[in-house]
């Protein structure tokens, strides 16, 4: 991401409306993680999501099914505890027009 807003987006305080499913990594690759999900079928988990984390074929992880792609025939999986994509955008958002006051000598909202 080499940004450096990117680096102050806060990622705590999100709350999972439902509980995880676990899953079983099959296969990694830079563009993300292929995974049995416990439940039935396959699932993979997008870079995105994975930053620093380390992943091992064999690992148990667990995460959240995001929605099926129908093209490729799997669950799109969000690893537990980390924050949705959507809200993860907002965050940036924010940051950057905290950023632009700061800027313009304005305090920014204080939001997060």
């Amino acid at each position: 991401m080499g940004d450096m807003v990117h680096d102050r987006v806060p990622d705590d305080g999100w709350q999972e409306a439902v509980d995880p499913i676990d899953c079983t990594v099959t296969a990694v690759f830079p563009f993300g993680v292929y995974v049995d999900v416990t439940s039935g079928g396959k699932g993979f988990i997008d870079a995105v999501y994975v930053g620093d984390d380390h992943y091992e074929v064999g690992q148990l992880v667990c995460g959240h099914l995001v929605h099926f792609d129908e093209d490729k025939g799997h669950h799109r999986v969000r690893p537990h505890g980390k924050v949705p994509m959507h809200e993860y955008l907002r965050r940036v958002e924010q940051v950057r027009q905290d950023d632009a006051a700061r800027s313009r000598g304005a305090e920014p909202d204080g939001r997060a």
